[in-house]
């Protein structure tokens, strides 16, 4: 795996994490928490290619899919532990 595509996966995670976390300790279960966990990850990986878009970088699809992929360790682990 490209070391490109890595910070994408480690980004995600930790963004999914967050919320997850976030989202818990405002109330939620854990499947809404999980929810917003994906939802928060594929955001940022949109805003970032958002941003990539307007000439700060190289849009790249994959790095799209690889930060909102960050979400699936959270989500398995949050839902097994939770």
């Amino acid at each position: 795996m490209a070391p490109d595509k890595k910070q994408h996966l480690i980004a995600g995670s930790a963004i999914a994490a967050l919320s997850a976390l976030g989202a818990t300790w405002a109330g939620l279960d854990g499947t809404a928490a999980v929810a917003l966990a994906f939802g928060a990850a594929a955001l940022a990986g949109a805003a970032k290619e958002g941003i990539d878009a307007m000439g700060y970088g190289r849009v790249e699809w994959m790095d799209f899919v690889f930060t909102a992929m960050g979400a699936l360790p959270v989500a398995a682990l949050w839902l097994a532990l939770g």
